[in-house]
């Protein structure tokens, strides 16, 4: 579901070794994404099935009957997404910070290890423009409420958060990663 080689294998080789010797050749594996079956396949140099298996997202994020007209001009942006390092959130913070005298407005949902210094970042720097939100119960109903997605991510296994605001017909600035290229072709900005 995530880039095992890049987030596991690489820190902790003796997990890479117990996967290495319960992969059969029998088995199947089943990736969310073309660049997950790559990832694995490269590090475990696997030779069985596989198959991609593109997650899905609920219907409600589709059903939103408001128009792209009445929306601010790409002044309310959000980020989703756990706190860690490969989401890259130092990246979009310091990039906020140099946009703190425009009227352009970032919130981010999620939480993890990095909130913390996440939110030091903010107050230290008098970011008024941008707010963590924490988590969210019901991201389709806030989605529509935004202008622009924003993921400055490292990696991603599947980058469902950025489907989930396509879907919400909200514009998407995301990093040029093969996976957000597998799934969003050309409908994102990179």
């Amino acid at each position: 579901h995530s880039l095992l080689g890049v987030e596991l294998f690489k820190s902790n080789r003796f997990l890479w070794c117990v996967e290495k010797l319960l992969s059969r050749k029998q088995d199947g594996v089943i990736a969310v994404s073309k660049s997950v079956w790559e990832d694995y396949s490269k590090q475990i140099i696997y030779k069985g099935p596989h198959y991609i298996l593109y997650n899905f997202i609920p219907d409600r994020f589709f059903n939103h009957p408001e128009s792209l007209n009445g929306k601010s001009i790409y002044k309310k942006c959000v980020a989703i997404g756990h706190f860690k390092l490969a989401k890259n959130y130092s990246y979009l913070l310091n990039n906020f910070k140099m946009l703190s005298e425009y009227d352009i407005f970032l919130d981010i949902y999620g939480e993890g290890p990095l909130e913390a210094e996440m939110k030091k970042f903010i107050i230290d720097n008098q970011l008024q423009n941008v707010s963590i939100k924490g988590c969210c119960n019901d991201i389709a109903g806030v989605l529509p409420n935004y202008d622009v997605f924003i993921s400055v991510s490292k990696h991603e296994g599947f980058g469902i958060a950025m489907l989930e605001a396509m879907a919400s017909r909200v514009a998407c600035i995301v990093s040029d990663i093969p996976t957000y290229r597998e799934i969003a072709g050309e409908c994102c900005f990179f």
